[in-house]
């Protein structure tokens, strides 16, 4: 098995996987604002975390991973990658489902509200 890199991917390459995320009810919009930063096995990207830079703040954006590759750790990467390469953000924020909410409870998030099963979180920095 390849190993797992992780590296800046563009919209466009994110935009591939919008079908199968629209089945699985993934929210994916056109936000040529976001950055992303992508899982790679060999070529194949096979998971992929969004973020967009908003003054001081970041807010999260659309994370995926691909079925196959759930549960072996693909996205914990991918969710501290994102952290340290807007570690010079004080200010991140996310809507959080509840699968994902323990890694934010974790990584020092507060849930700031709750709307049909969804949490917005919020975590500052000092720098």
């Amino acid at each position: 098995m390849d190993k797992l890199t992780l590296r800046n991917v563009a919209h466009q390459d994110i935009a591939l996987y919008r079908t199968v995320m629209v089945k699985e009810r993934i929210d994916i919009r056109d936000d040529y604002k976001c950055q992303y930063i992508g899982a790679f096995l060999g070529t194949e990207l096979v998971g992929f975390v969004g973020f967009r830079l908003i003054g001081k703040a970041m807010r999260m954006k659309t994370d995926y991973v691909i079925s196959q590759h759930r549960g072996k750790g693909v996205y914990r990467k991918l969710f501290m990658q994102r952290e340290i390469a807007t570690s010079e953000y004080p200010i991140h924020t996310a809507f959080s489902t509840p699968m994902s909410l323990p890694m934010f409870l974790k990584a020092g998030y507060k849930i700031m509200s709750e709307r049909n099963g969804i949490n917005f979180v919020k975590k500052y920095e000092k720098l």
